[in-house]
């Protein structure tokens, strides 16, 4: 929501950095203190100073052979990866090596040998797989796929909890915020996301105009991106949609369509 209206919602950035209660839904009495502490920040930046916030979220993801480059709008450079916090163990275990990083081929889950942190600005991260990633469809997420307890013992806490998934990453920025209550550094984490690749800028606009002109016609509009997406909507003039990929199937002919941004497939049929 906050890449589709930004100014109007903020994303102030994840929350599995924090100890959560034994459920494994609730944080603890500290972990609210910390989000708070978070928000405050969050606040004071967006809404006191009225200056852009951004959470540490990607800005591009492409692929040459084996090797993903995802690089990221960092808030406080450098990045680094959060030793302090329990590595995921992978699942599957394929993805043990990513630090919360995922790779998807149409196959399956995709081995990671590696991920490093690259880039003249330190503002890359670069995931090297088993198989060529180039030129497939494939997709990069991170912290996005969550661990039952039969295959995910530790938490980032360091407990265990029962009857919970849960994900998270280990990627970071170097925020040197301190919360005056906790005392406790609060950087900013990496957002769990998944996307296609290749990702090129923000998520792109289509608009559909021109002869389309009732404002009862009716579109199916299948949004592409880490799942499938199908449904029916009431077409208006103007209609705008924020989407990586997007097929839109009209059913009353014409029809003019401008986009801007990497739309990558978009079709007309009448």
């Amino acid at each position: 929501m906050g890449l589709d209206h930004p100014g109007l919602a903020i994303c102030t950035g994840p929350k599995y950095q924090y100890p959560y209660f034994t459920d494994g839904i609730h944080l603890t009495a500290g972990g609210y203190d910390r989000l708070g502490e978070k928000y405050g920040e969050v606040y004071t930046h967006a809404v006191v100073l009225g200056e852009a916030w951004q959470p540490l979220q990607p800005a591009s993801a492409t692929a040459s052979g084996n090797v993903i480059s995802v690089r990221f709008q960092v808030l406080v450079a450098p990045f680094v990866w959060d030793d302090g916090i329990v590595p995921p163990q992978g699942v599957p275990a394929v993805w043990a090596s990513g630090r919360g990083f995922e790779v998807t081929l149409p196959s399956g889950p995709e081995t990671i040998a590696s991920v490093a942190i690259t880039g003249a600005a330190l503002d890359t991260v670069e995931i090297t797989c088993a198989d060529t990633i180039e030129g497939a469809y494939a997709s990069v997420a991170y912290a996005f796929t969550g661990a039952s307890r039969i295959t995910q013992t530790l938490q980032p806490d360091g407990y265990t909890y029962l009857n919970t998934t849960y994900r998270w990453g280990q990627l970071r920025d170097s925020d040197p915020f301190v919360g005056p209550l906790t005392g406790v550094p609060q950087p900013n984490y990496a957002v769990a996301f998944s996307v296609i690749i290749p990702l090129r800028g923000p998520p792109s606009v289509l608009k559909v105009g021109g002869a389309l002109t009732s404002d009862q016609s009716v579109v199916r509009v299948t949004l592409l991106t880490h799942m499938l997406l199908m449904t029916m909507i009431p077409l208006t003039l103007d209609t705008t949609w924020n989407c990586a990929e997007m097929i839109i199937v009209g059913s009353n002919g014409g029809g003019e369509i401008t986009d801007s941004g990497p739309v990558t497939s978009v079709h007309l049929n009448e």
